[in-house]
């Protein structure tokens, strides 16, 4: 939903608009576009089967709800610690934990909310959906985070995201398993792993070079050249990417212990995420 930003009593300074960006905090407005979000998109998916306030204690388990039913034994088990054997009868009593928790959680407690969404609901046109109401509910209230795949990231730019999400959508399983993984590397709250993020990103490029050049035991020298002879990709691009894959190689082409000496960034991991779906996404384009 559009926030009007040229209500009268705004333009009349008769009400102060709160535009701060918000990056440790959130508003309780926000909050409310958030869940409101998630009724509309999920929990009215629920209630569609069951009546917010029927008794069918089947409905957790049986095969209508198949698409959700790990999200809510994940969230029982895992998130409020309780035996599966006092999983609630009936969906209104699951619905008012589920709401309560919501409410009572910061900023970085509502992205891990709404991560376990994303990480266990199996159904991607609802996902789809969903993270794209969600990233327009950022933009419109001024949190400094986007959905990319399953993950909260702090990557605003359109473009960078959508090279980003494209890579994880590609038909070519191999390739998209090398880019959640850095996702997930760079994004872990807990533990980031930058190091290895920039490692998958860079085996993501020479998974889709493997593919396109039908070369499953090429190196990414080996099997660029070979795409440059069928698709003339330019020499330029070409020394790029390969200066782009020794960073993270020994001269055999090996992956070892990535600048061990080093100390890698944030900024570093998130370049070399950004670079390779680029790349990625170029070589797909090319070979088609």
């Amino acid at each position: 939903m559009k926030k009007i930003r040229d209500l009268f009593s705004y333009r009349e300074k008769k009400k102060t608009l709160n535009e701060s960006i918000q990056l440790d905090t959130i508003r309780d407005e926000s909050k409310n576009v958030i869940w409101s979000i998630l009724f509309e998109d999920f929990w009215e998916e629920i209630e569609r089967d069951t009546g917010r306030y029927s008794k069918q204690q089947s409905f957790f388990y049986d095969g209508r709800n198949r698409w959700s039913k790990e999200y809510f034994k994940y969230y029982w088990i895992r998130i409020l610690q309780k035996p599966i054997d006092e999983f609630p009868d009936d969906w209104g009593h699951f619905y008012s934990i589920l709401r309560k928790d919501f409410f009572n959680s910061n900023l970085f407690e509502i992205f891990d909310f709404l991560e376990l969404i994303l990480k266990t609901i199996d159904h991607p046109f609802f996902i789809k959906k969903l993270v794209e109401n969600l990233n327009y509910a950022f933009e419109q209230e001024n949190i400094q985070f986007r959905i990319i795949g399953s993950n909260v990231t702090s990557i605003t730019n359109d473009l960078e995201i959508s090279s980003i999400n494209e890579t994880l959508e590609s038909e070519y399983s191999a390739v998209s398993k090398h880019m959640d993984l850095a996702i997930s590397m760079l994004f872990s709250r807990n533990s980031p792993d930058y190091r290895n993020s920039i490692k998958e990103s860079i085996s993501g490029v020479e998974a889709i070079c493997k593919i396109i050049s039908k070369k499953d035991k090429a190196t990414l020298s080996d099997a660029l050249t070979l795409i440059e002879k069928k698709y003339r990709i330019h020499p330029a691009l070409k020394l790029s990417l390969e200066k782009l894959y020794n960073y993270t190689s020994d001269e055999k082409g090996i992956r070892h212990s990535l600048l061990s000496d080093q100390e890698i960034s944030f900024n570093e991991a998130k370049f070399m995420l950004i670079s390779c779906s680029n790349f990625i996404n170029y070589l797909k384009l090319i070979s088609k």
